[in-house]
């Protein structure tokens, strides 16, 4: 015979041991930390990163360049103010004759560069005051080459016997004595003691032998 009511228990017990069992927790996740997430690293300042996103700027300072300024008192070896504008002038006139007479003409950075290198010095402010004479010879040559271009009398017209008279002036007077000495060469050659009453010819041949005076 079966034993109905032992099988009976056996069912409850069973029944009762599978109720009473939980379920396996399924293992937790870690949070996830919300300033590991989607990390930019952007090099360079006011930045903008949407999304949610965070933004790390990483600044890079660069080193300004540092500027070299050339400070010369007044008396301390070099030429002095009233030398400094004459070589500007001369400068200026240069400059001016290259863009009337040159296809490619230099500028003042060139002008002034030609000088310094020839004076060995790296500007102008720098020039001893013993290289004075030197440095305007230097610019009057320059000139004198410009202003005997075969093109000057075309492309200048008055303004070539101008500026040759201007030119004729200016080595009488930093000659000692030359301005006497060129009255004296223009009353034999030419029996006047005026520039203005020679002509063309004449004037060039005054300024070629003024120019040809060694100081």
């Amino acid at each position: 015979m079966r034993d109905d009511g032992g099988n009976s228990g056996r069912s409850k017990n069973l029944e009762q041991i599978l109720n009473n069992t939980k379920p396996a927790k399924a293992p937790r996740k870690r949070p996830q930390n919300k300033s590991d997430s989607n990390v930019v690293s952007i090099f360079g300042t006011g930045n903008v990163v949407g999304s949610g996103n965070s933004v790390v700027n990483n600044i890079i300072h660069n080193p300004a360049p540092v500027i070299t300024k050339v400070f010369v008192k007044p008396g301390d070896g070099v030429i002095d103010e009233p030398q400094k504008v004459a070589l500007k002038a001369l400068v200026d006139d240069i400059v001016a004759l290259e863009r009337e007479l040159k296809r490619a003409p230099k500028g003042h950075g060139a002008v002034w560069g030609a000088l310094n290198r020839k004076m060995g010095v790296t500007s102008y402010l720098l020039i001893p005051a013993e290289k004075f004479l030197a440095a305007r010879k230097t610019l009057n040559e320059w000139r004198g080459r410009l202003l005997s271009a075969k093109s000057a009398p075309t492309k200048l017209g008055d303004e070539l016997r101008k500026r040759r008279i201007t030119a004729i002036q200016t080595r009488s007077r930093q000659i000692p004595g030359g301005t006497a000495r060129r009255l004296a060469y223009m009353q034999e050659n030419f029996g006047v003691a005026s520039l203005t009453e020679l002509d063309d010819q004449q004037i060039e041949r005054v300024y070629r032998h003024v120019i040809a005076w060694k100081a």
